[in-house]
């Protein structure tokens, strides 16, 4: 079991916003859920989600919850990092990323229910789609990776291991 962790950057060099979720809030060998939310204008800033086909979307226990100072770092020529800290090669991420998404608006928790069962119940990955998403992706091990979100955001995988796509439960969806 392990925990969720975001970060942003900022002006300066120990300024970021930080929160990890308390140990064991990521369990092993489960299909799970993660959603992470930042919002400057908010106290707290950021926020972390989770839920599993048995338990509903809620918000984490923290173990650390830091907002963050000074101006934040533009990301237009930034990598993405999500499964593990690119300063933390030698730790591994010891699980499997079906889909990821980056939403560039602040999003209600409703709407995070609503992304949470579309994420693990549809096959159609544009179900998951919502106004304002900037990246949308389902990762295939390493190379390049199409972004579905229609913003030509995509890159490549770097420094993971290939595994089998997660077959995820659902319908795929009838026009």
């Amino acid at each position: 079991e392990g925990s969720l962790r975001a970060l942003v950057f900022r002006t300066g060099s120990a300024n970021w916003t930080n929160v990890e979720s308390a140990a064991g809030t990521v369990p092993l060998n489960t299909l799970m859920f993660g959603a992470f939310t930042f919002d400057d204008a908010a106290t707290p800033e950021a926020r972390l989600f989770t839920g599993t086909f048995a338990a509903p979307l809620s918000e984490v226990s923290y173990s650390v919850q830091l907002d963050g100072s000074g101006a934040i770092d533009d990301d237009a020529g930034a990598d993405v990092y999500a499964g593990n800290l690119q300063r933390a090669p030698t730790l591994s991420f010891k699980g499997t990323i079906a889909r990821y998404g980056v939403i560039k608006r602040p999003v209600q928790p409703y709407e995070l229910r609503t992304l949470c069962e579309a994420a693990m119940h549809s096959r159609d990955i544009q179900d998951c789609n919502v106004p304002g998403t900037v990246l949308l992706c389902e990762p295939y091990g390493l190379g390049p990776v199409i972004d579905h979100s229609g913003m030509g955001n995509g890159g490549t995988i770097t420094a993971a291991v290939a595994a089998a796509h997660l077959q995820l439960r659902g319908t795929t969806r009838q026009e």
